[in-house]
């Protein structure tokens, strides 16, 4: 009897550590996903694909300090400063 509810124990463990594994993968190729998306949007200029992706009440800051708030925020600093980067 306990060699039996020894082994359902290890049997529940390791489907439970499967799933936990398989939720995870799910996880990292949704976010492989939307990275290629807004990197394909920022390449061609689309900023309307990457505002699509960010909430209302985004908040970025580049690398040159620049804080955007909001998605017009967002918007005009690529209109300012991506054309001339991209």
């Amino acid at each position: 009897m306990k060699f039996t509810i020894r082994w359902m124990i290890l049997l529940v463990s390791s489907l439970s550590l499967l799933l936990a594994e398989a939720v995870e993968e799910l996880a990292h190729q949704e976010l492989r996903t939307l990275r290629k998306e807004i990197i394909e949007a920022v390449i061609k200029g689309d900023i309307d694909t990457v505002i699509k992706h960010t909430r209302p009440d985004v908040v970025v800051t580049w690398q040159n300090s620049v804080v955007c708030r909001g998605h017009q925020e967002l918007k005009d600093f690529f209109t300012e400063v991506g054309k001339k980067s991209f």
